[in-house]
């Protein structure tokens, strides 16, 4: 290889000194101005590389890969996407020459009478610490905490795999050797990191759905405030989702952050600040402890009963949501539902909705709500029976674990029976009751489900 170490103290500076000013920025600067930085950082590569030998090869790789990213740009549809690929190819270009200094050290140690092996030790030492402070301060300038946290783990992982191979090494050169790989990894997947993340910021969005589609055009603000959060970062993206400009008709955006606190909430500031257990919905229905159960990275959906931001009264309102760095980004729809006049309707959307706080927030949670008196809606509430027939949940503590046997009505029916023979398809089963909206027996007929096992039910009574 010569006298000149393909990686000197110039290399090193430069790459420091750009690579920190990309770190800065919190990936949300200019993609314009990080191309010159790294465009600007891979001459100085390798105009500062002594080896003439070694520079025309890293100037063959850089053209090699300018060529096939000048053809990638030709073929873009927009100028947008000739940036991104600007920057990404400076990236590749970076890390590919990093590989490259890799692979003409490790050449360099098996080949003895190029350089004294001191120097080389030394010289990996030196460049080991100085790739490791690197990306220290890569990581710690990284404002945006769920990145860094991403940064971090990549780093742990790598120093993980680096830690097993150096145990492994037969003797110290080899093991100095893996000290400086494994810097040169971690930086080249640090870059392959922040390259994806401005990739999936740049893409663009796919035309907003009309909004007589009601549920793509809620999946699409999602993706909308989403986007925004990942180039614009956490704070921006709050601080617009609280303002009335961010509200689209019925369509806001709430977002909760890893410890479950509401962030932004377009449509109601009061709930901004607080915990998702205390933000419910009419009868103290626990929509928040609901929405940030069940949403995962794919998205998932819950229907419950809200009041709507344009018409001002408690509709069915159906909300999409989205995990992403520990965050629930959600939006929702609204329509009228069923009508109260519907009676038999109305019950079996009462049952519904209960099976679908059970499937989100689980047995526990759900036997609670059920057992306050809140959640009584005039005359509907609901009861769930267990697998030994026994009711676990009732708005009426005396009833709660009662002996299955005594489910007599006021005319000595004994309608248990018929409650436990109730399938996923559900029944309905008839019988006189107390009506808690009017404390007269009347005649009753519920709506009976069977789910994971439960009998979940609610019914109405008639006026006469």
């Amino acid at each position: 290889m010569g006298d000149a170490s393909p990686l000197d103290d110039i290399t090193i500076a430069s790459i420091i000194e750009e690579l920190q000013k990309l770190s800065d920025s919190d990936l949300s600067d200019a993609r314009q101005r990080d191309s010159e930085r790294l465009d600007n950082l891979i001459h100085r590569i390798i105009q500062a590389t002594g080896n003439p030998e070694f520079r025309a090869r890293l100037t063959s790789l850089y053209n090699e890969i300018h060529r096939v990213f000048e053809a990638a740009r030709a073929a873009s549809p927009d100028q947008e996407t000739a940036d991104t690929f600007d920057l990404v190819e400076g990236i590749v270009v970076v890390s590919s020459i990093l590989d490259a200094i890799a692979e003409a050290r490790i050449a360099a140690a098996q080949a003895p009478g190029d350089q004294p092996q001191d120097d080389l030790s030394a010289a990996r030492q030196r460049d080991s610490e100085r790739l490791d402070n690197l990306i220290h301060r890569i990581i710690q300038a990284t404002a945006n905490p769920e990145f860094r946290a991403r940064l971090t783990s990549l780093d742990n992982e790598i120093h993980r795999v680096f830690g097993a191979a150096r145990a492994a090494s037969p003797d110290q050169e080899t093991a100095d050797t893996f000290d400086l790989v494994e810097g040169i990894v971690v930086v080249s997947s640090i870059l392959d990191a922040i390259a994806e993340r401005r990739i999936a910021a740049a893409a663009p969005l796919p035309p907003a759905p009309p909004k007589w589609e009601p549920a793509e055009y809620t999946k699409h603000f999602v993706r909308e405030a989403i986007r925004k959060y990942q180039s614009e970062g956490l704070e921006a993206t709050v601080e617009y989702y609280n303002t009335q400009e961010s509200v689209d008709g019925q369509w806001y955006v709430f977002i909760f952050d890893e410890n479950d606190m509401m962030l932004a909430h377009g449509a109601n500031p009061a709930f901004v600040g607080l915990h998702a257990s205390a933000v419910d919905g009419p009868n103290s229905f626990p929509a928040g402890d609901a929405v940030v159960a069940v949403a995962d990275e794919d998205g998932a959906w819950f229907s419950y009963s809200f009041v709507s931001p344009t018409t001002g009264i408690v509709e069915k309102k159906h909300s999409w949501m989205v995990e992403l760095d520990g965050l629930t980004f959600g939006s929702g729809w609204y329509e009228r539902g069923v009508s109260r006049a519907d009676v038999e309707g109305y019950t079996r959307d009462f049952v519904s909705r209960a099976i679908g706080l059970y499937n989100a927030v689980g047995r526990e949670a759900t036997v609670e709500y059920y057992n306050m008196p809140e959640s009584v809606d005039g005359q509907w509430y609901v009861f769930i029976i267990d697998e030994n027939g026994y009711t676990i949940s009732h708005h009426n503590p005396i009833l709660v674990g009662r002996d299955p046997s005594l489910r007599i009505d006021a005319t000595g029916y004994f309608y248990g029976d018929d409650l436990r023979s109730a399938t996923e398809s559900g029944r309905w089963v008839d019988y006189v009751l107390l009506n808690p909206e009017t404390g007269d027996e009347r005649q009753k007929h519920t709506w009976a489900v069977l789910h994971d096992g439960l009998i979940f039910g609610s019914g109405w009574y008639e006026n006469q």
